[in-house]
């Protein structure tokens, strides 16, 4: 078994009016050490003017943003933004090249992992994932941490002992690395 581990970060919570403005990947084995190269895309916007209004709009989403650093980066000019389709090209090449080495089924994870796969298939990344026949590169099963510390939390288990510090929280890759500390430290 092997995951992916996935986390975007959005310009809001709506997947038919905001947009993605980071992605970032790791694919892991089952005890969720990486085995692929981890990566990490700015997203270039198709319509700068609505997603700076949608950001501007949500002062939660603002303030993380400029936190985090990521709108420094969407605004230097001198940064590299990438487009969807880019990203989806890489996301399927990586999915594949791990693919033939570790032919059993890829499951997609992350924290709140739905949040992101359902920004994802509105913006046309559908054809990674779905069914149990292996025409789909990523199993339909997920594995949501978020909803697993909810379980264990619901169990009277703290779950802060397995948490990792994030060192940039709601960048795309730090969360990334953070989520797979987490896992590891749950599976053990």
């Amino acid at each position: 078994m092997t995951f992916l581990v996935l986390d975007l970060e959005t310009s809001g919570l709506e997947t038919d009016e905001d947009s993605i403005l980071e992605t970032a990947w790791a694919i892991t084995d089952s005890a969720f050490n990486i085995i692929g190269t981890p990566r990490s895309f700015v997203v270039e916007q198709d319509d700068w003017q609505k997603t700076w209004s949608r950001i501007r709009d949500n002062e939660y989403v603002q303030k993380m943003h400029t936190d985090s650093g990521l709108i420094e980066d969407l605004t230097d000019d001198n940064f590299r933004r990438y487009d969807l389709d880019k990203v989806y090209e890489t996301l399927r090449a990586d999915v594949l090249t791990i693919r033939n080495s570790h032919p059993e089924y890829m499951h997609l994870a992350g924290l709140s992992v739905h949040f992101d796969k359902a920004f994802m298939d509105a913006n046309e990344f559908q054809g990674l994932w779905g069914g149990e026949d292996r025409s789909s590169l990523i199993h339909h099963r997920m594995l949501d941490l978020s909803s697993f510390k909810l379980l264990a939390e619901s169990a009277g288990i703290d779950t802060s002992d397995l948490e990792v510090t994030n060192l940039n929280p709601h960048r795309a890759m730090a969360d990334v690395i953070a989520t797979i500390g987490f896992a590891r430290n749950a599976r053990s």
